[in-house]
């Protein structure tokens, strides 16, 4: 299963599987606001954090002539913790919480640690990402023809062995343009 994670975010070169991450891929990339000669968000004010998810959504809004409208966001885990506790000045109101109030079409918020920047050969810019997508199969799924499968022990010697089997196609994206990466959150 870590395996099959791995290949949906990095893909495999050797065997041409696609992950979110690996070359190739046609998803576009966003190139976040640069403050103060930052990007990421540890630097931003709520305002300009907005500014880069509306940004976001904008960009695919405007590529796709509005029929592409991404859903779901996908944050690395301590900066999705950080968006639910950081408040806008002066208000009651968490980043998250107005976002998940006012965005017209995110409904859906995520954690996934294989977009910071330190997820090991699974996060290949080294930089966190935001990934933001529609949540639908039709446009992109996890293709796994054999799923994880343990077959009978097998006693060899003073050694007992499981042996077991799996098999992926890795990543298939039907539309490319459903979705967005921004490195450097």
């Amino acid at each position: 299963d870590q395996i099959i994670n791995k290949i949906a975010f990095a893909g495999d070169k050797e065997h041409g599987l696609v992950g979110i991450f690996s070359e190739g891929n046609n998803i576009p990339v966003y190139t976040l606001k640069n403050v103060d000669g930052h990007t990421e968000w540890s630097y931003k004010t709520a305002d300009q954090i907005l500014d880069d998810i509306n940004g976001m959504q904008k960009f695919v809004d405007k590529v796709t002539m509005s029929v592409e409208r991404p859903d779901t966001l996908a944050l690395p885990s301590y900066l999705y913790m950080d968006l639910a506790t950081r408040r806008i000045p002066n208000t009651e109101t968490t980043i998250l919480s107005f976002i998940k109030e006012h965005a017209p079409y995110i409904k859906n918020f995520e954690s996934m640690a294989e977009l910071q920047d330190t997820a090991v050969g699974v996060n290949t810019s080294g930089k966190n990402a935001a990934f933001l997508y529609t949540k639908n199969p039709e446009k992109f799924s996890l293709e796994i023809p054999m799923p994880f499968m343990q077959y009978p022990v097998q006693v060899k010697n003073l050694e007992t062995e499981v042996p077991c089997e799996a098999r992926t196609a890795g990543l298939m994206i039907y539309y490319p343009l459903s979705m967005i990466l921004a490195y450097g959150i």
